[in-house]
This record gives structure tokens, sequence and C-alpha cells, in this order.
């Protein structure tokens, strides 16, 4: 049975908000456990944007930024202005479409956690980031953030979304090897993944079950391990490094009725049907305008409409005072 509830949580901009799946967080990209992004319209999350501080949202399991950027954590600097910058961008993009005041805390607390596209959305995972596992690549940092201030709005073409979404991946690396213990595929180097099916990675000193990482697997190749995720579950991330390409390939659960037979495959041409945007080699799974979630299988396309996502971040009454 096709694990479809993970699918659905990355597709959206934030967990929960079908509206907001034209944002942040999409993809299938293996990047996504533990993840526990809060809804925008629920969360009562409000940073201190101008201290650069992301304070956690207590009901989020724990695995909301817990590290105050100020410390002095380079990695978790960089995810707030990432998500300072594509804030900055889409205030001024949906401020002039009348879709209401933005509400650019709302976004700023939210895209901390998903990232752009859900790139390296395992760096919400408390553990990970005590580990120190994860480095930054400076070169794509910058073209990752560059990115962000020169999107189109409110349409993104396919060329936009895969080349700022390669960027703001390859901005954080892992450090591990092939045969080192890991807990996420986002500590591993790029060319791995942490693989968990049959390795022998012992316990973090959390007691966290490890894998160990490993290279990714060929075109082909069976693919969909179980642990962490459950039984069996899809994990592109075993396809292609922390589930984004390059390669261009992506762990095909969704045409393959037997779970034990999902294999890594190459990426959707646009109008194949398709789940999620990390399937398709455009980078955007949807329909033009229209929101992907509850409309299974959508279509690979060529361009995103951000207007739904404007909407759901305008400000509806802000009340007196």
């Amino acid at each position: 049975m096709k694990n479809l509830g993970r699918a659905v949580t990355i597709m959206g901009v934030l967990a929960g908000m079908s509206s907001m799946s034209a944002a942040m967080m999409v993809g299938c990209s293996g990047d996504d456990n533990n993840d526990g992004g809060p809804d925008v319209a629920n969360d009562n999350t409000q940073p201190d944007v101008q201290n650069d501080v992301v304070k956690p949202d207590a009901n989020d399991g724990g695995n909301d930024v817990t590290t105050d950027a100020d410390a002095g954590d380079p990695v978790l600097q960089f995810r707030i202005d990432l998500a300072k910058a594509f804030c900055n961008r889409f205030q001024n993009c949906c401020n002039g479409l009348d879709a209401g005041t933005f509400d650019y805390n709302k976004c700023v607390s939210s895209a901390t956690v998903s990232a752009y596209n859900g790139s390296n959305s395992q760096l919400n995972n408390l553990e990970v980031q005590q580990r120190h596992l994860v480095t930054l690549d400076q070169t794509s940092v910058a073209s990752c953030l560059a990115g962000m201030a020169t999107l189109s709005c409110p349409s993104v073409t396919s060329s936009e979304v895969t080349t700022a979404t390669t960027n703001c991946y390859a901005a954080t690396i892992g450090t591990l090897n092939a045969g080192q213990s890991c807990i996420a595929s986002t500590e591993c180097k790029p060319g791995n993944y942490c693989k968990f099916a049959g390795a022998d990675g012992g316990k973090s000193e959390a007691g966290t079950q490890q894998g160990q990482c490993a290279a990714i697997l060929a075109q082909g190749a069976l693919c969909g391990q179980a642990a962490p995720y459950g039984d069996p579950v899809f994990a592109s991330e075993e396809c292609a490094y922390k589930g984004w390409q390059p390669p261009q390939r992506f762990c095909d659960y969704d045409s393959i009725p037997d779970s034990t037979q999902y294999k890594c495959q190459p990426l959707r041409t646009n109008g194949t049907p398709c789940f999620t945007d990390g399937e398709c080699a455009s980078g955007i799974c949807g329909a033009l305008g229209q929101d992907c979630l509850g409309q299974t299988p959508c279509t690979c396309n060529t361009s995103r409409d951000y207007t739904p996502f404007c909407q759901a971040l305008g400000i509806k009454d802000a009340g007196p005072g």
C-alpha cells in the first residue's frame, strides 16, 4: 500500500495547508522524516525576526527549530536567512496582488522549518541539530539565497524551481563517509544515503537506532527501505542524494502495486501523472493554478502559480490595536 500520508505531508508549503502546496515544501524529496512542520493557519509561533530568533512550537513534537541563531550555529543561521530571503520576495509580490497584508512573521517561522521545496528538512530533527554532522557549502548557500531574490511571481517556471531547489539542497552537506553510523541521510556525504535495512549502525547517544551511510542506489534497483519510516515506504533519498536531482531518479512507489518491488526510476516528463514534485524532471507536480492535494494523481507541469500561497498568508483581519 502506498504511503500517501508521507507524500501529502511533503506536498504542501507547510503540513496541513493544502492551499499552500505551491510554495516552500514540496516534492518526493525523501528528506521529510521527522519534519513536524507547523500549519500556517493554526501555528501560533511568532519569531523575533529582528533578533534572528525562531521559537519552537510546543506542540510540534520537538522537531522545530530550537536553537537561537545568535548562539553561533551557521547551519541554523542559513536556514533563517533562507526563510527571510523567500519571505522578503513574496511579501513584495503578495502585497501587490491584493491578497491581504502578508503575514511576514508567520512566513519566516514556517519557512525556517520547511526550507525551500523541502530542502534540508531533516535538519528539523533536534538530534540531527545537536550532532553537528552537517556543514555548509558557501557557494551553494550564496546561489540559493540569490535565487530567492529573483524568483518570478506569482508564476514561477520549472527552470527557476529546479535551479533554486538544487542550490538550496546543495547548501548543506553531510560529513559522514560510507560505512559510518547515521540517523538521517543529511548527515552522509553527497552520493550516499542513510541505509537502515540490514545495517548494523547501533544506537546514538540519545538511543536512536542508527543506519549506515551507503552509496545511493542505481537506476532499476529496489528501493523503499523500512526503517525509520515504517514498513515499507518509498524513500527517494535512496535513489538521489537527499532525494533531489541529480541524479534524476526517484523511488517509484505509485506505479507498482507490489510494495516489495519499488524501484529507482528516471524522473517523469511533463504531462505524466505524478503524486509529488520530486517525481518530475520539472520539479513541479500539480495543475496550473490549482492545488494538487486531493486530486491525485496530478501531472508534471512547467510552472506553478503562487497566488493561493499569497492568499493563505494574507492577514484577514488584524483587529484593533
